[in-house]
């Protein structure tokens, strides 16, 4: 089943953890709570999400980011992500939007803005085809 990734730290984890293929990179739909800047460069932070989850083996995790920002750059290039900007929530439109592009149903929802959580009940409820690590 393809995957919807609406949270680049528990990307990360899963990750590290074995538990996400890159066909699950390649294949997937992104909608992460993160910025298209701190997805970029986690270390614009003092305390930045790849450090806390790769804290053991910090080399290990540097390969994993760039990983996740190679297939992101081709999400992006391909219509299967949508960036937060920085300081907002993800406009439904939006969301809608690249779900549409994708072959899924388009979000809906009577909300202007929505996070993750939302999305993800959304796809609960609607029981769509996607799975969410």
């Amino acid at each position: 089943m393809r995957k919807l990734f609406l949270s680049f730290t528990r990307l990360l984890n899963a990750l590290r953890d074995g538990k996400v293929s890159d066909e699950d990179l390649v294949k997937g739909l992104y909608c992460f709570d993160a910025t298209e800047r701190y997805v970029r460069n986690p270390w614009i932070t003092c305390d930045n999400d790849v450090e806390h989850v790769f804290k053991n083996d910090l080399a290990r995790g540097k390969e994993v980011h760039g990983k996740i920002v190679r297939m992101v750059e081709a999400a992006q290039r391909e219509g299967r992500i949508d960036w937060r900007k920085f300081g907002e929530d993800h406009a439904a439109e939006s969301v809608s939007a690249m779900f549409t592009r994708n072959g899924f149903p388009p979000f809906q929802t009577s909300l202007a803005v929505v996070n993750a959580g939302s999305i993800r009940e959304w796809v609960d409820e609607n029981k769509i085809q996607l799975e969410i690590p």
